[in-house]
């Protein structure tokens, strides 16, 4: 799943338009996943964590993807994605959790 959401890249694709929101979510799902079936990601992890930084906002917030608006959604499943990655620590705490309490 990981590598067809990589290929989605043609701007012209209808498959583009419909799961680029999606990004974020499939990612966590798709992590989620193959942990539980023992399959390591490690080859991809500062790939992936560098995915994650690149959503949030100044505001605190993730988007589903770059570029996107934030959600309160996107923005757990970010959350959850840095933790299973050992990485939350890369990101600034305090203002994802003022993005939070403003909601």
């Amino acid at each position: 799943m990981l590598n067809r959401l990589d290929k989605t890249k043609d701007s012209e694709a209808i498959g583009f338009f419909t799961s680029e929101h999606l990004r974020m979510s499939g990612t966590y799902w798709c992590i989620g996943s193959n942990l539980l079936i023992k399959n390591s990601l490690d080859q991809r992890r500062e790939e992936i964590i560098e995915f994650v930084k690149s959503c949030q906002h100044k505001c605190g917030g993730f988007g589903g993807n770059v570029g996107h608006d934030p959600h309160i959604t996107t923005s757990l499943y970010a959350l959850l994605i840095l933790g299973m990655f050992d990485a939350v620590s890369q990101i600034d705490l305090s203002q994802l959790a003022n993005y939070f309490k403003q909601l």
